[in-house]
């Protein structure tokens, strides 16, 4: 799933760029934003129910507006419930040490990375309960990420038919994944 998701990444980078206002930039970075809405765009592909590229592009842009509101709201709570601020880049320990020096280079917790092994699971299998052309199109475009001319060249047909094969590709997905 991530994989589908992996090429609207410069997309939601943009999007959340723009979108961000000076004061959540001081406390958020806008890839961990991204990363984010992927995340929570994975966990609920079930309610994605458009046709096209451009129908899920426009989901993902609401997840991510979504994000950033209760970002910034819970930046909000935070500024009225601290009286100050522990920087993570200042020394904070007696060998001089940051915060952010100390923490781990992957956060996702264990739970996160089994949810996410499961997802894969059901993703590779319900691709091949699917029509296999739809299967191989669906790989060409969000695992090797082809642009629609170069799979209509490798498949023999047009790109309004590798558009077609993916919009009904996604939707027999839908249909397999669990809600």
């Amino acid at each position: 799933m991530g994989q589908l998701f992996e090429e609207f990444r410069g997309f939601l980078l943009a999007t959340v760029n723009k979108l961000m206002g000076p004061q959540l930039r001081r406390t958020l970075e806008p890839d961990d934003v991204v990363q984010e809405t992927l995340l929570i765009a994975t966990g609920r592909f079930h309610e994605f129910h458009g046709d096209d590229e451009n129908e899920l592009r426009a989901w993902l842009a609401v997840l991510a507006r979504r994000k950033l509101v209760d970002l910034a709201r819970h930046n909000a709570r935070l500024k009225r419930g601290l009286k100050g601020k522990i920087s993570l880049d200042e020394p904070q320990t007696d060998s001089g040490e940051s915060l952010a020096s100390q923490l781990p280079a992957d956060l996702c917790t264990a739970s996160q990375v089994a949810v996410k092994r499961e997802l894969t699971g059901q993703l590779a299998t319900a691709l091949t309960q699917i029509d296999p052309r739809e299967a191989s199109v669906l790989r060409m475009r969000y695992v090797d990420g082809l642009d629609l001319e170069e799979i209509g060249r490798r498949v023999g047909i047009g790109r309004h038919g590798v558009a077609g094969t993916i919009a009904r590709g996604l939707k027999n997905l839908r249909q397999l994944l669990p809600h």
